[in-house]
């Protein structure tokens, strides 16, 4: 395995670990090729900015025919020969998990997303942190800066991150792909 296959790889798992990504995947292997609007269509995607920023982080997994349809380029025949492979495996995610994996929410998958200080309370409250993934813009409320550390445990793949001046060193140490 050389590095191009090291990166390949790394960059497929990073396509698939999302759910709305996996879904237009396995839309294309099946029915490709099919346009913007039938992928929005098919998938009930209400928002076309949202298939838009799907679309992009999934670029090397797609081309697009002479009338601009859809379809799975090698690396994406690939990619979803890694996917099923992946979901072959029968152990339970939750029984592997551990307890601190289980205290956290997911909030992925939106245009706009506020993380506010009542809301990082509540986590807090329930003893759950934040796992803040795939949001296009992030808006980050004033709080203080020990309630967001204790709230939040990871940011990734956001486009655009609003955040207040004194908390831009927390949401660095815990941001991928910002």
């Amino acid at each position: 395995m050389d590095v191009r296959d090291d990166n390949d790889i790394d960059y497929i798992l990073q396509v698939i670990s999302n759910g709305t990504r996996r879904r237009i995947l396995k839309l294309l292997a099946d029915e490709a090729p099919l346009t913007y609007t039938k992928i929005m269509q098919k998938l009930n995607i209400k928002d076309s900015g949202t298939l838009g920023f799907h679309l992009k982080k999934m670029a090397r997994l797609l081309r697009r025919d002479e009338f601009g349809e859809y379809k799975l380029s090698s690396l994406g025949w690939r990619a979803l020969d890694i996917m099923k492979r992946l979901e072959g495996i029968e152990i339970s995610e939750y029984e592997e998990a551990s307890e601190e994996e289980r205290k956290s929410r997911v909030f992925s998958d939106q245009l706009r997303f506020e993380y506010t200080r009542s809301l990082a309370e509540k986590l807090r409250g329930e003893g759950v942190k934040a796992i803040i993934t795939d949001i296009i813009t992030l808006i980050i409320h004033p709080m203080d800066r020990k309630l967001f550390d204790e709230t939040v445990e990871s940011i990734s793949d956001v486009l655009t991150c609003y955040v207040p001046e004194d908390l831009y060193d927390d949401v660095v140490m815990k941001s991928s792909d910002v």
